[in-house]
């Protein structure tokens, strides 16, 4: 959950980032065009939101099967 709330920060941060510096943060001299880059391999490490999604959901739907048994 920790990983895809800070994913989901970054890309906000850095999308407001880019907007801000305009076309020039596009340019591979600056420094806001590699942390975008960044950001945006930070999406498919460990596999995209949506498969994170999909794993806690497994997980608080295992946790919950279990109290019910116990």
């Amino acid at each position: 959950m920790a990983k895809m709330t800070a994913v989901d920060m970054l890309t906000r941060v850095t999308d407001k980032a880019l907007q801000v510096h305009g076309g020039i943060g596009y340019w591979k001299t600056s420094t806001i065009e590699r942390v975008y880059r960044d950001a945006r391999a930070q999406r498919f490490e460990e596999g995209t939101n949506e498969i994170q999604k999909t794993v806690v959901a497994r997980d608080v739907f295992a946790r919950a099967g279990k109290k019910e048994t116990a």
